[in-house]
């Protein structure tokens, strides 16, 4: 999808969206800064025909000068520093201000010599074929990469899809099925279901089809995952309004909400930017298919920034919950074949 008449539209809230198309991409709601955008396709193609784009086509394509993309002011999280906001999570938890919230971390490393983006997007296309993979560019805004498996709202045939997406453990050599939960994962993944059944009930739709939770495996992970699909005249607000009180979800903030967010802005000293915010075609030929982005890189000139969080709860672990976003940068890492030790 590429436009090249006009700069995206800029939505400061999900809300605004009314019934324009195109491909949305939306930040992390907190430390501000970063713009909602929707990207209005002048032209569809398959990444084989936008590389041979030639002629009346690019003679087409009067882009707009490209400003400059923001300074990389992101720190590689140090494993004590990100241990001790878990343990200050904790407490809290146990206190009773909140149920659940998500401590992320980054980590900052050098492009491997010869790193090609479009070669790194069609290699995660193939070991990673359930999952959402994309690769977008915005001047001014920067580039983003990722294979992300949590889908926040697919609608298709009059149908909207939504799910619980929450518990991580690494797979090994295990069948999906075969995998055991314990009760923090469990704990975990209820959450997330509850507040999503109260957000359906709380905005019209009555009658759902429920499944799971099943195991779901993405990459080298499996989690708990729990589906939603209902008939979408039942629900009775705008879609940018319930894509906004849908997210973030409990899976990427924690509830409850504002005080999990409040949180994360006391804790995390680096900007989420556009990691755990949303992407996805929005409208396009009458469907939408709107993700989290998780497992995801930043790009820079010379170097990318990982991201990755874990669910906290009363009975998580600190060297637990290290080991767990250290296994959810592999997601791309494994597929990149860089090393990941500090």
């Amino acid at each position: 999808m590429i436009q090249f008449r006009s700069f995206p539209l800029q939505l400061n809230e999900l809300t605004e969206w009314q019934h324009e198309s195109g491909f949305l991409i939306a930040p992390f709601p907190v430390n501000g800064g970063e713009k909602s955008f929707l990207l209005q396709p002048d032209l569809v193609c398959t990444p084989e025909e936008a590389l041979d784009l030639g002629g009346k086509e690019m003679a087409a394509c009067q882009l707009f000068e490209q400003s400059p993309v923001p300074v990389n002011d992101n720190l590689t999280t140090a494993p004590e520093d990100f241990k001790q906001q878990v343990r200050h999570a904790i407490e809290k938890i146990k206190k009773g201000e909140l149920y659940k919230v998500i401590v992320s971390k980054c980590r900052t490393m050098p492009k491997p010599t010869g790193f090609q983006p479009e070669n790194l997007f069609e290699d995660l296309h193939a070991a990673y074929p359930h999952a959402f993979v994309y690769y977008w560019q915005l001047p001014g805004v920067g580039s983003w990469i990722g294979a992300t498996p949590e889908p926040l709202m697919r609608e298709q045939h009059g149908r909207i899809y939504t799910v619980s997406l929450a518990g991580t453990q690494s797979i090994g050599d295990q069948s999906p099925e075969d995998v055991p939960w314990k009760e923090k994962e469990i704990a975990e993944q209820a959450i997330v279901s509850r507040f999503i059944v109260q957000l359906l009930d709380k905005n019209g739709v009555e009658t759902m089809d429920i499944t799971g939770p099943h195991n779901f495996r993405a990459g080298n992970l499996v989690h708990l995952n729990t589906g939603f699909e209902f008939d979408a005249s039942q629900l009775k607000i705008s879609r940018g309004r319930f894509m906004s009180e849908l997210h973030p979800t409990p899976s990427v903030a924690g509830l409850p909400r504002d005080i999990s967010l409040d949180l994360i802005r006391e804790l995390e000293t680096h900007n989420r930017s556009y990691f755990s915010g949303l992407l996805g075609p929005l409208g396009l030929s009458d469907e939408s298919h709107i993700y989290v982005n998780l497992r995801c890189m930043q790009l820079f000139d010379d170097e990318f920034v990982l991201y990755s969080g874990a669910g906290i709860t009363g009975n998580s672990d600190p060297e637990k919950e290290w080991i767990e976003t250290d296994n959810k940068m592999k997601t791309l890492l494994n597929v990149m074949h860089v090393g990941t030790a500090y």
